[in-house]
């Protein structure tokens, strides 16, 4: 039997230090006090990585049970995140990390 499991994190979840650009230098060179450093991340790829501290998340993602699926949804024109979330749920995707 196959499960679903979806995570949304909002409010105080820093989503760029969660699934993290760790590819992108606007990233690094934007945020010199918050990023985190490259060594650190846990990769999932040549392009984003998971928080250090999301061990079990990476561990499971190893062993091909976490399709991790990034869902920064949130549009340019978007004014609001509850406007820029309910675009994500209707299909409307951006693969860009920049939330402007």
């Amino acid at each position: 039997m196959s499960k679903l499991v979806v995570l949304e994190l909002s409010g105080g979840n820093d989503g760029l230090n969660t699934v993290i650009p760790h590819a992108d230098d606007v990233y690094h060179k934007s945020r010199p006090a918050l990023r985190v450093e490259p060594g650190k991340v846990l990769k999932l790829d040549d392009h984003v990585g998971l928080h250090p501290s999301l061990k079990d998340l990476h561990r499971l993602w190893e062993a091909g049970n976490w399709p991790c699926r990034d869902g920064r949804w949130r549009p340019i024109s978007a004014t609001s995140t509850r406007r820029s979330s309910a675009a994500g749920w209707t299909s409307t995707r951006r693969r860009s990390w920049a939330n402007a």
